[in-house]
């Protein structure tokens, strides 16, 4: 019998986390937590700059800098659509009225 393990949404937005390029003034300060190098990272790529991105799937500015997935990296795009249907699917609203299924293990 196998056993599939999942991760918890706080771990998943973790290791998305990880391969974020923080800037360089932002670790000097000490605002992010200590991580390894994105460019190791091949779950999703999320750079940063100051200048917004002519070429991005999806971008926002925060704190001063832009933070953007590259339209042409399909594998970060994959991965973030993933995540975001993930986030949409742990998200539930209590006052919706939806029916719950109960799938029996045993």
């Amino acid at each position: 019998m196998e056993v599939l393990q999942t991760r918890s949404v706080m771990h998943m937005l973790t290791e998305f986390a990880s391969c974020i390029e923080v800037p360089e003034e932002d670790r000097d300060r000490g605002v992010v937590f200590p991580a390894g190098a994105p460019e190791d990272c091949d779950l999703i790529r999320v750079h940063s700059g100051p200048m917004a991105p002519e070429r991005a799937f999806v971008r926002v500015r925060y704190d001063g800098h832009w933070f953007w997935i590259d339209r042409e990296d399909y594998q970060s795009k994959l991965h973030f659509a993933y995540l975001l249907m993930i986030l949409r699917a742990a998200a539930h609203d209590e006052e919706s009225g939806a029916p719950v299924l109960t799938i029996p293990t045993s």
